[in-house]
This record gives structure tokens, C-alpha cells and sequence, in this order.
């Protein structure tokens, strides 16, 4: 699977997967209908791209806001993206939120809490 560009729309948020940057970013709000359909290509690209060897990812998320079964689509790409960490592949994961934004912020602690791989957690001011 090559690279994914999904543009945000209303209920879905921008996500880019760069496998030669190794880079994946997913930007906006996500609250679509099926988000287990919306992610499942990305959570299928992330996981072939951290099968091939060691490659390096930076996960970068600046989510305003995010339903419960996006919340569980994010969930099985860091999962991945832990397993890969945990065999070495260089993997890291960068929260941005707005710094107004309080439920943002917990949600990110919250991740991190239970994520072995680097994991920073950034404010901004919009």
C-alpha cells in the first residue's frame, strides 16, 4: 500500500500517510458515522509500512475533538505502532492540542499513560 491523503471534511479529519517522510498525521475532528470503516485503510497502512523492517513513524495528532469509536480507531494504530517500538523500530507519537482545549489534553495524558513508545504532548495557541 502506497500513501493515504484523506482531506478533512466536516465529520472526518485530514490524515496524511508519508511512507517516505514516515510520517502519518491525522488533523481536525473526527466524529464520522463509521469510524472503524474511515480508519480501517489507515490502521492497515500504518501496520504493512511498520512490518517492513525498522522503519522510523512519527504519529503527529491535533484532534479538537474525537467521538468514542474514533478514540478506539486511534487506539489500534498506536497499538501498532507500539509493537513495532517494542521491536525496535523508531516510533514516536506527537500530541497537539489547543491550549484551551482541556478534554484534548486529558485524552493525550491518557494515551500516554498507557503507551511504552515516546509520546509528547504539545500545546498551541489558536
Amino acid at each position: 500500500m502506497g500513501n493515504l491523503f484523506y482531506e478533512a471534511s466536516e465529520t472526518t479529519p485530514a490524515v496524511i500517510l508519508d511512507r517516505d517522510q514516515g510520517l502519518l498525521e491525522v488533523r481536525g475532528e473526527s466524529y464520522p458515522e463509521n469510524a472503524l470503516a474511515f480508519f480501517q485503510p489507515v490502521v492497515e497502512g500504518v501496520g504493512g509500512y511498520l512490518a517492513q523492517g525498522n522503519p522510523s513513524l512519527t504519529i503527529r495528532i491535533d484532534l479538537s475533538y474525537l467521538n468514542t469509536s474514533s478514540v478506539k480507531a486511534l487506539m489500534d494504530i498506536l497499538d501498532r505502532a507500539e509493537e513495532a517500538h517494542e521491536r525496535g523500530a523508531a516510533v514516536e507519537v506527537e500530541w497537539v492540542y489547543d491550549a484551551e482545549n482541556d478534554r484534548s489534553l486529558e485524552m493525550a495524558e491518557e494515551l500516554r499513560e498507557d503507551m511504552s513508545l515516546p509520546f509528547r504532548v504539545s500545546p498551541v495557541s489558536r
